[in-house]
């Protein structure tokens, strides 16, 4: 028991520390790097061995219920574009505030 209690001591310390935002920004940045690296790949195997399965290059469609959580997401999404992150705003409520301000600043 007091052995599993100390692992779980050390994995909440590993997770504190892990979860400082300088830890967590750069973890989110090599885990896009990894997904655009393994995207590139796929298409270059893709390629070579002449595969064709249409598949959707289009990305994800996200769905929010709010628009305090879509501002959240956009502005993670904005914090991530230097990195290699593609992405754009739509709405069927285009004027919106939180999606106008999107996209008067993304057409810019």
């Amino acid at each position: 028991m007091r052995a599993s209690c100390r692992a779980c001591g050390r994995w909440g310390l590993d997770f504190l520390r892990a979860s400082r935002a300088e830890v967590s920004g750069a973890t989110r940045v090599a885990l896009l790097r990894l997904a655009l690296y393994s995207f590139e790949q796929l298409k270059r195997v893709r390629a070579d061995a002449a595969i064709d399965y249409s598949p959707v290059l289009g990305g994800p469609l996200k769905l929010f219920s709010d628009a305090q959580t879509m501002a959240e997401a956009l502005a993670e999404s904005e914090r991530q574009r230097p990195f290699g992150l593609d992405f754009a705003c739509s709405t069927a409520n285009r004027s919106s505030p939180w999606c106008r301000r999107w996209l008067r600043a993304s057409s810019s």
